[in-house]
């Protein structure tokens, strides 16, 4: 079967393509799952390292050298706060709270002196705890988290109070649509051609020549064919 014998199939057979496409379509959309809203709540930290002393006749670059060090400094605040054990420890201190301690998790990125924390959480007050209480643990037990990676007892300051914002809807329930579309379109060129292949009526000049074995000697035009001869005459 030539190309253009498929491309007449699925244009005979076109609603059927577009029905199941349309219901696959449509039952995807109504079968997803509620999903509850997800918040993200970013607070803004600076880190500024303690310069070092200077004797009389020493010469330094302390600007230089403490601007280069809370780089350092951020990038690793960063690891700190998304490890395994600052969120225990953080869910501890919180775990008395009225609901019990919060869901969520910490993304932090850096930019120079600035950190900047974003907690991904089932809910504002969640976020805000998690966000507020991270901030806290930073600024009073830096001995705790910060003394085994550096001896600058930096100082750790709250540039921006935290920002709320509901976040988007999950991409996956798109793709998740996407994908079960794709396999109705699938599923109708399918079921189009099966409804092909089970019709013995015949078509076209080349069907009936391929049946019969025998040249075809002469067409009848369709009715609408029929009607413009007629009118012309």
């Amino acid at each position: 079967m030539e190309l253009r014998q498929y491309w007449g199939v699925v244009q005979r057979r076109l609603w059927v393509v577009i029905a199941l496409t349309l219901i696959a379509l449509i039952a995807s959309v109504a079968m997803r799952p509620e999903r509850d809203p997800t918040y993200k709540v970013t607070i803004k930290l600076a880190v500024k390292p303690t310069a070092e002393a200077r004797s009389q006749n020493y010469y330094g670059y302390d600007g230089y050298y403490a601007y280069v060090v809370s780089e350092y400094l951020n990038d690793d605040i960063a690891e700190v706060v998304k490890s395994n054990d600052f969120m225990t420890e953080l869910r501890n201190r919180l775990k008395d709270r009225p609901g019990g301690p919060p869901g969520g998790y910490i993304e932090a990125r850096k930019a120079h002196r600035v950190l900047t924390l974003t907690v991904t959480a089932p809910s504002e007050r969640d976020g805000k705890d998690i966000a507020a209480t991270a901030a806290k643990m930073l600024q009073e037990d830096q001995q705790k988290y910060l003394g085994g990676i550096s001896d600058q007892n930096p100082s750790i300051t709250i540039v921006d109070e935290p920002v709320v914002a509901v976040g988007p809807a999950p991409a996956r329930d798109a793709v998740d649509i996407a994908l079960r579309t794709a396999l109705g379109l699938i599923a109708g060129l399918m079921l189009a051609f099966l409804l092909e292949y089970l019709d013995t009526s015949l078509r076209t000049p080349g069907e009936v020549s391929e049946l019969l074995k025998l040249p075809v000697l002469g067409e009848l035009p369709k009715e609408k064919g029929r009607r413009r001869a007629g009118s012309a005459a």
